[in-house]
């Protein structure tokens, strides 16, 4: 197994091969897929009841279907993480779940089941 750091780069699909210096390279290579960043614009109802189930609508930019299809698209809702619905582009949909108490919790949403941006 072999770790590496990916370095910042804009939203591209970039070649990756390992070697043990820079200049002897594996043959075989890998697809590493940088992804744009998503932008967050609102959270519709902005306030549910404590027993959930309430559908929440997520505005903003960067949602990526591809995303849904290998399903990486999530909601959080504090440490409570649950499936997004992609609607396009710029639409998730996700279900609110049960709280114990009335509080405000955060809400974050990835689109690579890694990397959460708070809304």
């Amino acid at each position: 197994q072999i770790l590496c750091r990916a370095p910042a780069h804009t939203a591209a699909n970039v070649t990756v091969r390992v070697g043990p210096n820079y200049q002897d390279m594996s043959l075989t290579s890998s697809v590493h897929e940088y992804q744009p960043l998503v932008n967050v614009t609102g959270v519709f109802p902005n306030n549910t009841a404590v027993s959930g189930f309430t559908t929440i609508t997520v505005t903003g930019q960067g949602f990526r279907v591809r995303s849904a299809w290998l399903d990486y698209i999530y909601c959080r809702f504090n440490t409570t993480v649950v499936p997004a619905v992609y609607v396009s582009s710029t639409e998730l949909h996700c279900v609110a779940p049960k709280h114990f108490a009335p509080r405000v919790v955060p809400v974050e949403v990835t689109i690579n089941n890694r990397n959460y941006t708070e809304i």
